[in-house]
Order: structure tokens, then C-alpha cells, then sequence
């Protein structure tokens, strides 16, 4: 089902399929909510999927404030409010992931679960060969491109010290070669109070879409609080 919500003066695209717990899907910078294609069909059995398309991406608009990972957390706390769900599940990836972070961080009360695929709570968590070739791009960027750049280049902005006010049950997965710094993504494990750790072998940024088969397995299991550490 198709459905529209207006936040914080932007008009928001999502689409709702399944029954059962809430599941919110964050997708990353530039990508839109077809990124979970190889999630959709499974999860839904489960479910009530809920598939958004973040402000600036996909069909949703850009909206009139300047684009940030704190101001798309705060559509995604408001998106919750409106659609009057209990506690969500949320799988969030890359910038998905950071915006599950920060809107966890702000109103815990609406987050049950949190996966946390491909995440860095800092630009220096990114890899410096692919800090500097997206800095590269910013640069020259201009327009909505180079605002969207801005939120790897410059966001997010928290702490591991922060980390340690999570209070649902968070896994933490990435690949094995992840654009993310690996001593990053355990560290992030590390400083939630309840987490897991999975990496997958042979996998890279995208494990979600890559290996699916594998990362479906590991979310489903984790969702269903059976996930061994």
C-alpha cells in the first residue's frame, strides 16, 4: 500500500506491506527504499514492512529545511507518530543506519530493535581511501548532490560515549570488506549497552543486496531474539 505522510513540511513516500510487529526500512545515501528488493518478499511474511523513501531520495521531496542526518531522524520520529505505531522494529542502512541512531537516541520509547547494517556514528568510522574520494566529489558538487555528499562528509556527529544511551537491542552487522573501518563497527558493538556483532565474510558495503541470503538469515534470527553471539 502506497502512502503519503506530510513532516516537518516535507512530503514523505512509503510503502506498507505484511502484518504483524512494525519493521521500518532506513535505506543509504543516494538509494532509495527499492535497495531492500531482496528483503521485501521474505520480511513481509513476517512483518508489517514499512519501506521509506527518506527526504531528497526516492519519491519523497526535498522539503524547504537544509538537509541533515538529525533532521531526517526527526521524519522518521514523526513518521512513526503518525502512522500511531507501537514500538518498531527499524533495519537501517549506511546513512539509514545512522538516521535509526539518531532518532533512537532522541524518543527511545518508539524503537524496539534496531539492525545497524554498514553504520559509522563519525565521518573518520569511513575507510580514508573512501573518505577522501567522496570529499573529492564534494568539492566539485553542487546543488542537491553536493548537500547530499555533505551528510558523509561532514555527519554524523556523535560519540561512542552516546552509544551507551541505546536502550533496545541493536545488531551490528557489516561486511567483512566494508567501506566502514572494521575496528570501527566493533568498536560501535562494543559501546552499545545490548548488542550483537556479525560481519560477513567475503561481503562489502552492500551485503544486504550482495548476500542476501546470508544477511536475511542473520536479521530474521536476530528479530526473532534467537541470534547466537
Amino acid at each position: 500500500m502506497e502512502t503519503i505522510i506530510y513532516v516537518n513540511q516535507c512530503r514523505l513516500y512509503l510503502e506498507i506491506e505484511g502484518e504483524g510487529e512494525p519493521l521500518l526500512f532506513l535505506h543509504g545515501n543516494g538509494e532509495d527504499s527499492h535497495y531492500f528488493q531482496r528483503q521485501q518478499s521474505l520480511f513481509t511474511k513476517y512483518y508489517q514492512c514499512i519501506f521509506m523513501d527518506s527526504r531528497a531520495h526516492g519519491k519523497s521531496d526535498v522539503g524547504t529545511a537544509p538537509l541533515s542526518l538529525t533532521l531526517m531522524a526527526d521524519d522518521v520520529i514523526k513518521a512513526i507518530e503518525a502512522l500511531n505505531l507501537p514500538p518498531v522494529n527499524v533495519l537501517g542502512f549506511s546513512d539509514g543506519a545512522n538516521i535509526a541512531l539518531l532518532a533512537a537516541l532522541k524518543q527511545p520509547q518508539l524503537f524496539k530493535r534496531i539492525i545497524l547494517n554498514g553504520a559509522n556514528i563519525m565521518p573518520s568510522g569511513l575507510k580514508t581511501s573512501v573518505y577522501l574520494s567522496i570529499l573529492r566529489e564534494y568539492v566539485f558538487a553542487k546543488g542537491l548532490n553536493r548537500q547530499l555528499l555533505a551528510l558523509m562528509v561532514k555527519e554524523p556527529k556523535l560519540s561512542f560515549k552516546d552509544l551507551t544511551r541505546v536502550q533496545c537491542p541493536v545488531l551490528v552487522i557489516a561486511g567483512e570488506h566494508d567501506m566502514i573501518k572494521k575496528a570501527h563497527t566493533q568498536k560501535i558493538a562494543a559501546s552499545l549497552p545490548d548488542a550483537k556483532l556479525a560481519i560477513i565474510p567475503k561481503a562489502d558495503h552492500f551485503c544486504a543486496f550482495k548476500h542476501d541470503q546470508i544477511f536475511n538469515q542473520i536479521v530474521l534470527e536476530f528479530l526473532a531474539g534467537n541470534l547466537i553471539p
